[in-house]
């Protein structure tokens, strides 16, 4: 279908010298994360308040574009089917039929909580020099199906992606901030919204802002989400026939060239149709030639600090789209259980290979000197906040091989921020270019840096660099 494109405003980040990576946004709650943790606490900071602030992507963390060999996952949950979750089911407000369709304004009055949360939005950006982000219809829905969840579920990172994804939205999923007042003015969350919002406006550069507020059983439910957006393309269908072919056109905005493509078949088997020169402008053919189901189609282009994913989103294949939603309650932290820096090095370690031994490849074999090269590159990226591959100070992964005497044959390297460790890599196997690397059958040896990082707005969360070498 060919029609008019929607540009939103504003920015994103992947890499491999046969390499791969991606960027997943952040979404969150105005809850507080427990310092020295990655679990956010059951207290909000403010009495009558709670809130919680948690980075969540496509499906979790935020990531730059790999680096390296690369490959993709589908979508998580069979594709027209849902199982009931602990939780139970969950059915969104409409359902659109293309991604990057025109919008109309949406139509409802604004709540008063909601129209004096949009002031401040525009309050707080001026005050810091920066442009508001324009209210978008879409992220309208998303947040409104948000202020609509069970207290017992968390809104966590695939779900935010789930909503964005059937809302139309093509980008790594959103920012999301949530914060619950019972007064009955709602004067509590707006006056935590302002608070926080100048550390959350400073993690990315924000084009689209949705918000919505619900009030139920004396509770006001305020929701915020915040998107970056660098990329424009002409509609795109969310269900096709698989005797078709789709025809996927556009540009990236902004710093980003040379665009391309990385598909993940519902197998889990990977495509990638490279773009060519410096270009803006990409033009691609997607045929569905592995069978029925879900296809996680990835775009990613060039940026300063390497590939960067830009989109991320599935297309079906034969099958309906999901109408409703399995959900799942709150994970309660367990006291004294939290790991230490080496045990989550171990279990990232441990997530790769069983992944790989799933998909019938070979173990990789983890070497001390290759953890030291990552390690040394998630806490530059840490202390300097410049999330991505290339670093003006180390150059690229290969650069950063040969300080240590090690020129491989082949490179490729992942990086990720993320809530912690198994949501970096469920973020990382849920991009195809990521997941590419991770299980590429043409590497031997594995180097990963897993370091706690406190953001610009007090959330801690997990920097991840994965290195994959052929000697």
């Amino acid at each position: 279908m060919v029609g008019r494109m929607h540009e939103p405003r504003a920015r994103c980040f992947p890499q491999r010298r046969n390499a791969s990576c991606w960027t997943i946004p952040a979404a969150g709650f105005l809850l507080m994360w427990v310092a020295g943790s990655c679990h956010p606490s059951a207290r909000g900071a403010h009495g009558g308040t709670t809130a919680e602030r948690r980075r969540v992507g496509t499906p979790v963390g935020r990531l730059q574009g790999p680096a390296g060999p690369a490959g993709g996952s589908p979508a998580s949950g069979s594709p027209g089917q849902t199982s009931k979750g602990p939780g139970g089911f969950f059915r969104p407000e409409g359902m659109a039929s293309h991604y990057n369709a025109v919008t109309t304004p949406d139509s409802r009055p604004d709540p008063a909580v909601v129209r004096r949360a949009a002031q401040i939005v525009e309050a707080v950006s001026d005050s810091l020099g920066i442009a508001a982000p324009g209210r978008d219809a879409r992220l309208n829905l998303v947040a409104s199906d948000l202020t609509r969840l069970p207290s017992t579920v968390p809104a966590d990172e695939d779900l935010v992606a789930k909503l964005s994804w059937v809302h139309g939205l093509i980008e790594p999923a959103p920012v999301v901030f949530q914060v619950s007042s019972n007064d009955p003015s709602g004067k509590l969350a707006l006056d935590t919204l302002r608070g926080r919002l100048p550390g959350l406006l400073a993690t990315g550069r924000f084009g689209r802002v949705g918000i919505w507020a619900r009030r139920t059983a004396g509770l006001w439910r305020l929701v915020v989400v915040l998107q970056e957006t660098h990329i424009a393309t002409h509609p795109i269908a969310r269900s096709i026939s698989c005797s078709r072919s789709l025809f996927l056109t556009g540009r990236v905005i902004g710093p980003f060239v040379g665009p391309s493509v990385v598909v993940t078949r519902p197998d889990g088997s990977t495509a990638e149709r490279r773009g060519r020169g410096r270009g803006k402008t990409f033009s691609q053919t997607l045929r569905f030639n592995g069978g029925q189901g879900s296809y996680q189609v990835e775009i990613l282009a060039r940026g300063s600090a390497g590939p960067t994913v830009l989109a991320n989103f599935p297309v079906y294949c034969g099958v309906r789209p999901p109408t409703v939603f399995a959900l799942a309650p709150r994970r309660r932290a367990k006291v004294g259980r939290a790991m230490n820096v080496s045990q989550m090095d171990a279990r990232l370690v441990s997530l790769v290979n069983r992944d790989r031994s799933a998909a019938r490849r070979s173990m990789l074999r983890r070497w001390s000197l290759l953890d030291r090269v990552a390690r040394s590159h998630s806490i530059e990226m840490c202390r300097t906040g410049r999330f991505g591959h290339y670093s003006p100070v180390t150059g690229s992964a290969s650069d950063r091989l040969r300080r240590v005497g090690l020129r491989p044959s082949l490179v490729a390297e992942n990086v990720a921020q993320a809530a912690d460790v198994d949501a970096a890599h469920r973020a990382l196997m849920g991009s195809p270019s990521h997941r590419a690397n991770i299980l590429a059958g043409n590497v031997t040896l594995i180097g990963v840096g897993v370091v706690p990082c406190r953001l610009a707005d007090g959330t801690v969360q997990v920097d991840v660099t994965e290195l994959f070498i052929r000697k």
